[in-house]
């Protein structure tokens, strides 16, 4: 008998038949699995069943190991297997009668009958005799096969009691005499389990018909590979992480696994795609398999760091992942379902990916959330300007603008974009923009990161990631016309020590209580004065004095500090320049060297906001 180490179930019954000395001897996964199918009808295939996972199956014993088998049975109190498996031959004649019969009238007819058919035929036929008596029973132990005539009368007469349509009330049971082998409760009774599911051509019932999954390939396209899990559960989760949680299409809810030279592991949700190679060890085969990404990444994520992990996809249509004696099960789809992923085209633009990674910072907190009332500004606008490539976000309060430093020009990119009614460029929707800042975290500061783009698709190919999204449609407003109008009359200036100014706007703002969070700055030539108040009657008040550069007396203007202190974080100089148009103008920030607001590297615009008297005292 050979089972795989994994199939047996029950744990007293591995821990006897499979060792050294088991009467199992292990076989390794790749030499595949034997069906149920293939088993005699009798009551070991039965036992089978109960006892080790019918997706596995086994093959009968060796005569030599009946006893010791029986024997195990018996101590652990299964009186019956034990008493019906000495008494089961796989040669007697009901075996080869059911057999014969099951054969004759699968060739005959479309629809093979269901094995209990054959087998309640099989004892109406005998009439309730024992169909193994002594004599044949002594024959079957000599070798002798029952006369042929005799099995042709049986299975002929077999064969056309299964092809008469079943009765309308239940046969009565007929019990067999007292010194019979006790043959019905092991080969007539209803099954405990159903039949399995898988057909193949020994069994195919209506069951397996309606519920059995095909192979996801061809069978000589067998996918297999092994890899360590670390980068292998790395690559899958950049891919799963694109897999929507609800979907009205189920194939969404998987990765596509395609080896090859390499192995490609690709996600999508139709408006953004994932795809990640990596490489795998020697003797992969090669194929296609489509794996539910969420309980693939689970399933891997639980096997011990520094694993070596083998994923193929089985001839019954699963994908199989083998980590030491760790064994997982998945369903698959064709991979054919899979939405087809585009290939890269339009206009290219080369930046290294610290310069993408920096340009994003910049600008997502700026970026509004919004998309029925804003649609037009939910997302990054990646400005094609001659003088250079721009990313901007803004909503309502809040603009940020930051210049993008590219490895070769974009001329091709600004070209195509300068007819357009609007400024130029593309609007890159703000959940793309995190999953794209997501996978620039795990490249090189100088890898160049090439995006190709055009008017309705952006591809960012980042070495071994390749993303894709689908641009949004909206028409993102003329910024600039905006700034320059806004900043006419915002003649004052206010210099800060950026992480001074920072820190005491963030201890200040804690005891705000009110909607907007709104701390009162008092500005002077001699420092600013920070102050809020709540709604419960607590106050804080903080000053920082250094010299600001303002020359116009005393200026009191509010903030919403939540809106303040998130485009002061996204700038890096250690100190800040800010034109100030009155108490109720925009302010705009950038680094203190950067006079002229139109070259600026890095320009942040907060809007103030009404607030209510500011707190009186130090």
């Amino acid at each position: 008998m050979s089972l795989p180490m994994t199939c047996v179930k029950d744990a007293f019954f591995y821990g006897h038949v499979v060792g050294p000395r088991g009467l199992v001897s292990p076989v390794p996964h790749l030499e595949g699995a034997i069906s149920l199918a293939d088993l005699p009808h009798g009551a070991f295939s039965r036992m089978v069943r109960g006892k080790i996972d019918p997706l596995w199956g086994a093959q009968d014993l060796d005569p030599e190991g009946l006893q010791d088998l029986t024997d195990l049975f018996a101590e652990r109190g299964w009186a019956w297997e034990a008493e019906t498996l000495w008494n089961f031959q796989p040669g007697a004649r009901v075996n080869r009668l059911a057999r014969a019969a099951y054969e004759s009238k699968s060739e005959g007819g479309k629809t093979k009958p269901r094995m209990q058919s054959v087998m309640d035929a099989l004892y109406s036929h005998f009439a309730g005799d024992d169909p193994i008596d002594e004599e044949d029973r002594a024959a079957e132990r000599a070798g002798e096969d029952a006369p042929t005539a005799e099995l042709t009368a049986a299975v002929e007469s077999i064969a056309a009691a299964i092809a008469q349509p079943a009765p309308a009330a239940p046969t009565p049971e007929v019990s067999p005499p007292p010194n019979a082998v006790p043959l019905r409760p092991a080969y007539f009774a209803a099954p405990a389990s159903p039949e399995p599911a898988t057909p193949n051509g020994t069994n195919t019932n209506g069951l397996a018909k309606e519920i059995a999954p095909q192979p996801a390939t061809p069978k000589d396209s067998r996918m297999q590979f092994t890899a360590d899990k670390a980068p292998l559960l790395a690559a899958l989760r950049k891919a799963a992480g694109l897999v929507p949680k609800k979907t009205t299409m189920p194939i969404l809810s998987h990765i596509l696994l395609d080896v090859g030279n390499d192995l490609t592991i690709s996600g999508t949700d139709l408006a953004v795609d994932v795809q990640v190679r990596m490489s795998v060890s020697m003797g992969a085969t090669p194929g296609k398999v489509a794996a539910p990404g969420a309980d693939l990444v689970s399933a891997i994520s639980t096997l011990p760091d520094g694993a070596q992990v083998t994923l193929e996809r089985t001839e019954d249509g699963r994908l199989r992942i083998l980590s030491g004696r760790t064994r997982f099960h998945l369903p698959i789809r064709q991979p054919d379902e899979m939405p087809a992923f585009a290939e890269a085209d339009g206009h290219e633009i080369r930046a290294q990916a610290q310069e993408w990674r920096k340009a994003i910072d910049r600008v997502a907190f700026a970026i509004a959330t919004d998309e029925v009332v804003k649609a037009q500004l939910c997302g990054l606008f990646l400005h094609a300007r001659r003088e250079g490539l721009r990313a901007v976000g803004m909503n309502g309060n809040l603009l940020s603008r930051s210049d993008l430093a590219v490895t070769a020009p974009a001329r091709a990119y600004v070209a195509a974009y300068e007819e357009t009614d609007g400024p130029p460029g593309i609007l890159i929707p703000r959940e793309s923009v995190g999953i794209l800042r997501r996978l620039l975290g795990d490249a090189g500061d100088t890898q160049e990161v090439v995006a190709t783009v055009n008017t309705k698709r952006a591809v960012f190919d980042l070495g071994p990631v390749r993303f894709g999204t689908t641009l949004s449609a909206a028409q993102f407003p003329p910024y600039e016309a905006m700034i320059d109008h806004n900043h006419q009359g915002a003649e004052r200036k206010l210099a800060v020590p950026r992480a001074d100014f920072l820190a005491v706007v963030n201890r200040v703002q804690t005891l705000a209580t009110d909607k907007y969070r709104a701390v009162t700055l008092t500005v002077t030539a001699e420092g600013i004065r920070v102050a809020v108040s709540g709604d419960s009657g607590a106050d804080a008040v903080d000053i920082l004095e250094v010299p600001t550069r303002y020359e116009d007396g005393t200026l009191q203007i509010g903030f919403n500090a939540g809106m303040l202190v998130a485009g002061l974080q996204s700038m890096g100089d250690p100190a800040l320049l800010c034109d100030l148009s009155g108490p109720n103008g925009p302010t705009f920030w950038r680094a203190i060297q950067e006079e002229d607001i139109a070259a600026a590297e890095h320009l942040v615009i907060v809007l103030p906001c009404r607030v209510s008297a500011p707190v009186e005292g130090v």
